[in-house]
């Protein structure tokens, strides 16, 4: 990746106008402004050293392949996988367990992707950001429990899968059963249900398929009571995925642009047979630099912070 020079070019994909990424937008505009750093918001047929996208739909994550392609950077802002109360959950029925926060002290998650979609942040940080952020005890390693633990997914998205639609869903669910029974027959498979299956349904997707009568199917409220009895989690891509890693359970991740990737083990075989134990604690240290108030966007921190990273 090229170092880039004293002037770049900053290209804002914003084409999502909800309230949330509304906020995201006007923090970032005005974070740059403050810090007279020019950007433009993002055109198809112009070229950027940097692209900043409030959105990680199909259409941010193209832009995002053809960026990185051509040798330069791409940074997603957007909802937070923690905040000051702890990991954020969901209810089955889409809603969050966790208490709103006030507006003042929104955060929102900063992932800058490199070449081969690499996530790149600084390593080896200290616990003191972490500490003063999130509610989170230490990290312990956990491998044993009753099942492989799997989360239904509507419309999938995976870096360089092409899993773009229900159907490539179901297809992959019943490959990684097999896999998972060829690896260890003892083994149990559950399925957790998405939260925002009542959402799929307002859109006409169909989300009735068979899963299996070996297939344990998860109807409890929290995420974290389903990741108590877990011994892993499969994922093509999801935020439950975060929760899996506070709990200590190993993990495997398809999509490269999933932050957890670095701490995916390396085969489906590895989960169910012979995890390999990250470092999760570390991770979530550095993960609070990923992780940024609206005022310390708006204040030019943040980009601070980006441009010391994408310029060594």
């Amino acid at each position: 990746m090229e170092t880039l020079e004293k002037k770049i070019t900053i290209g804002i994909h914003h084409i999502k106008p909800t309230a949330v990424l509304n906020n995201f937008y006007s923090s970032l505009c005005m974070g740059l402004k403050n810090n007279k750093i020019p950007y433009v918001n993002y055109k198809p047929n112009k070229k950027y050293d940097v692209i900043i996208s409030t959105t990680t739909n199909i259409d941010a994550q193209e832009i995002c392949k053809k960026q990185i392609n051509r040798g330069k950077y791409f940074i997603f802002i957007k909802s937070p996988f923690i905040s000051p109360l702890g990991v954020i959950d969901f209810h089955l029925k889409g809603k969050s367990t966790q208490p709103k926060l006030p507006k003042k002290d929104i955060f929102i998650f900063s992932h800058i992707v490199a070449k081969d979609f690499k996530h790149v942040f600084k390593p080896n940080n200290s616990d003191i950001r972490f500490r003063s952020l999130f509610n989170i005890k230490s990290v312990s390693w956990h491998n044993t429990g009753k099942y492989i633990l799997l989360f239904e997914q509507a419309m999938p998205e995976g870096q360089g899968h092409d899993f773009r639609n229900r159907k490539d869903w179901v297809k992959w669910f019943h490959k990684m059963c097999n896999h998972i029974k060829q690896y260890n027959p003892n083994v149990k498979i559950a399925l957790r249900k998405h939260p925002g299956s009542l959402r799929w349904k307002k859109k006409r997707i169909k989300l009735d398929f068979v899963p299996g009568k070996d297939i344990i199917q998860l109807n409890s409220k929290n995420l974290a009571d389903d990741m108590k009895d877990a011994c892993g989690v499969i994922t093509i891509s999801s935020k439950g995925i975060i929760q899996a890693v506070v709990s200590g359970k190993p993990i495997y991740t398809m999509n490269k642009l999933c932050p957890t990737y670095s701490l995916s083990n390396g085969t489906i075989k590895d989960v169910c047979c012979n995890p390999k134990q990250f470092d999760y604690q570390q991770w979530l240290f550095d993960m609070s630099h990923c992780h940024w108030s609206l005022k310390e966007i708006q204040s030019g921190l943040w980009w601070n912070h980006c441009r010391e990273l994408i310029s060594e």
